[in-house]
């Protein structure tokens, strides 16, 4: 079974400044300052940075930088190199000015899964330069895990028992992946829990042996089924 994958918007700060110094000569005037930082100002890139993230199944992903510029400097250049796929900046290709303000990177990887680097440089009128570098790894969407196991509830019957499927999980929930819907199927009859639920009730209306498994769906579209070894025997 081929593996869903999801679009993904990476969006980060960069930071580009130099503090509030007047320029003066090359040899006294400090490197540019680059960081990168998440959308809640924390940084989270100092030398280089490593995301992890999944695939889409989109024809490309697209991956949204903003820079902002600094007030300290003139001449500010900013370029971005990449090993593969389309990289602009405010929607030209090469070198721009930075100024005072928000400025986009909009990086489409030539392929949907696996690495690709991009490495920030920015240079002031001395020729002084920072470089920064994001390596981006994308993975198809990893199936969810099923499983079930059937309890006695008898609240209302003895034949009244819990399909218990709290021991499915989603393998990239560290990922956002979360899992959406439950399916139960009892002797080839199937149906889903109400809001997502992953136990039902069921009262069997007769003694005897019933096959039973469980369908399990992630945020991504992906499956996992789960049915239990043995048929379930009501006495």
């Amino acid at each position: 079974m081929e593996l869903n994958k999801i679009i993904l918007w990476a969006i980060f700060p960069v930071l580009v400044s130099c503090g509030n110094r007047k320029i003066g000569l090359a040899e006294m005037s400090p490197n540019p300052f680059m960081e990168i930082t998440d959308k809640n100002g924390n940084i989270i890139l100092k030398d280089s940075l490593k995301l992890t993230l999944k695939g889409s199944n989109k024809k490309s992903s697209s991956y949204v930088m903003k820079l902002q510029g600094c007030a300290g400097k003139t001449n500010l250049t900013i370029t971005t190199i990449n090993t593969s796929g389309s990289l602009l900046v405010d929607g030209k290709l090469g070198d721009i000015e930075i100024k005072n303000g928000n400025h986009t990177v909009n990086y489409t990887p030539s392929n949907i899964t696996g690495n690709s680097l991009i490495v920030f440089q920015v240079k002031d009128e001395f020729d002084k330069m920072t470089s920064k570098k994001i390596e981006i790894v994308t993975f198809e969407n990893l199936a969810p895990e099923a499983y079930m196991k059937v309890v006695p509830s008898g609240m209302f019957s003895d034949k009244e028992y819990k399909l218990d499927a709290t021991g499915s999980f989603d393998r990239d929930a560290k990922f956002g992946g979360t899992i959406t819907s439950y399916t139960f199927t009892i002797n080839g009859k199937s149906f889903e829990t109400v809001d997502g639920s992953p136990i039902a009730s069921w009262i069997f209306g007769d003694k005897g042996k019933y096959n039973i498994s469980v369908t399990v769906k992630d945020s991504d579209g992906g499956i996992g089924t789960y049915a239990l070894p043995e048929p379930f025997l009501v006495n």
